[in-house]
Parts: C-alpha cells; sequence; structure tokens
C-alpha cells in the first residue's frame, strides 16, 4: 500500500448465506445453547438437503409419481422424523406438499390422489 491510499474494509455481516434466524429460540441459540432446532447455534439452514436414505435424497420419485425436493431440518409431525418438500409430477395437478421422510417413498398427493393434507416443510 502507497502513502495516501485508501485501504477499503470489508463489511462485517451477522448473515450467513442459506441459513436464517432460527424461529424456535430466536437467534439466542436457547438457554446456554441449548435450543434442539439449531443446535445452539441460533441459525437454522434453509436451503434443502437431502437425507440419508434413496427416498429422502433431493430428485427421488415415487411410486405413486411424487418428487422429493429435500428437507430444510423442520420437524415433522412423526416422532424423530424431518418434513420433506413433495411435488406432485402428475399431469395438470403439480401441488407442492410436505410429508415426514417415513412416508416419502408411499406417499400420495393430496390434491389429485386422495393423499393426506400436507405438512408443513
Amino acid at each position: 500500500m502507497r502513502f495516501g491510499s485508501v485501504k477499503r474494509s470489508v463489511p462485517v455481516s451477522s448473515h450467513r448465506t442459506g441459513y436464517a434466524i432460527c424461529n424456535t429460540c430466536n437467534g439466542d441459540g436457547g438457554i446456554n445453547g441449548g435450543c434442539w432446532k439449531c443446535g445452539g447455534s441460533g441459525w437454522m439452514y434453509m436451503m434443502f438437503k437431502s437425507g440419508g436414505t434413496k427416498t429422502t435424497q433431493i430428485g427421488y420419485i415415487n411410486r405413486n409419481n411424487q418428487k422429493n425436493h429435500g428437507t430444510r431440518g423442520v420437524a415433522g409431525n412423526d416422532h424423530g422424523q424431518v418434513s420433506y418438500k413433495l411435488e406432485c409430477l402428475q399431469s395438470g395437478c403439480g401441488a407442492i406438499y410436505g410429508a415426514n421422510g417415513t412416508d416419502v417413498f408411499q406417499r400420495k398427493c393430496p390434491k389429485c390422489q386422495g393423499g393426506l393434507p400436507g405438512i408443513g416443510y
């Protein structure tokens, strides 16, 4: 750097790309870092990611023509489950809804196949 030049500083931000403030603990991490949803970090992953089995991988299409778009780690309504975003690929439907990871392999569309109502994802 030469005399008289100005060094640009990079603005510091508390925002993390792909994350949002945890809506369970409101970003404080819970008491002593004990928030179950963010693990005490105060941040929740907002991008969709694959699960650990074949049926919970992004792109998996089940026998009822329902495509898995992944999970953001939101709790499902079954014990120990997270919800997954599913899309109906039936012609003329395109419904998007949530389902527990254990249900992805057999899930039917709530709009056109008489499946159960979706859950939050």
